[in-house]
C-alpha cells in the first residue's frame, strides 16, 4: 500500500486491507461529472460486492477513490485537521 495515499490521522487498520484495491474501487473527480452522492453511492456498491464488512476497512479504503482535485484537497490537509 502507498503510504501517502493512508487516511490522515486514522488508528492502524484493525483489519487486513483487501489486495489490490486500486483495482476495483470507483475513481471520484471533480471534473467527470459525478456527484459526491453517486460516487459514496458506487462507493459503498463496490465495499459490498467485494465482501468488505469491517468499518475501519471502509474508512481506511475511501482515500484510494480521491483523484485529481479532489485527492490533491483531501491528502494537502494538515494531519489531524479533518477531525476539527
Amino acid at each position: 500500500m502507498d503510504q501517502s495515499r493512508s487516511c490522515k490521522n486514522a488508528p492502524a487498520p484493525l483489519s487486513q486491507l483487501p489486495a489490490h484495491p486500486e483495482k476495483w474501487l470507483p475513481k471520484f473527480n471533480l471534473d467527470n461529472g459525478l456527484s459526491a452522492e453517486e460516487h459514496i453511492n458506487n462507493f459503498m456498491l463496490s465495499i459490498n460486492l467485494n465482501g468488505v464488512i469491517e468499518e475501519d476497512t471502509v474508512v481506511q479504503l475511501f482515500p484510494y477513490t480521491l483523484q485529481g482535485a479532489a485527492g490533491s484537497w483531501y491528502f494537502s490537509l494538515p494531519s489531524g485537521s479533518i477531525n476539527n
